[in-house]
């Protein structure tokens, strides 16, 4: 009986003293997407402010999905700006999906883009690479691939 009424004491504490973790796809909910259509510059300033600032210990599904939407939102600002430190800001985000979600396509693509905006086509190309080994033929997008490359061969 003691055995048990410890347990369940234990049980207790430790479920209030540890708050859960949750799945970041529920929060994204209440977050403005940034798809590819227009955004102001406003709206694509407020949501990259939201999302640097979200604790990231509190989730422990899809942080992938959080690191690509942060991603996105620097590129988004990028696109404003032409500010390449707002690209290697997504480059680290979409790292960081990479590494919580390995060989995403999406994930790939964007690692491979980014790096050939920024002029590092080795590693652009390796990602592009990466980005066709996990992605089916079809969906190759080959007319991007060439275009973003041919900027880096000149």
């Amino acid at each position: 009986m003691k055995l048990t009424l410890a347990l369940l004491l234990f049980t207790f504490l430790n479920s209030t003293a540890f708050p859960q973790k949750s799945d970041y796809k529920i929060m994204r909910k209440n977050i403005t997407k940034l798809s590819c259509k227009t955004f102001d510059s406003l709206t694509v300033a407020e949501t990259n402010h939201i999302l640097k600032n979200i604790d990231t210990n509190l989730f422990d599904k899809n942080i992938d999905m959080y690191y690509r939407d942060l991603g996105w939102s620097y590129y988004r600002l990028y696109l404003y700006t032409k500010d390449t430190v707002l690209i290697r800001s997504s480059l680290d985000s979409y790292l960081k999906a990479n590494f919580h979600n390995p060989n995403s396509s999406a994930t790939l693509w964007q690692l491979a883009s980014l790096n050939c905006i920024l002029g590092e086509c080795t590693i652009g190309k390796l990602f592009f690479e990466n980005y066709k080994s996990v992605t089916e033929k079809k969906y190759w997008r080959e007319e991007e691939i060439i275009s973003m490359t041919k900027r880096c061969d000149n």
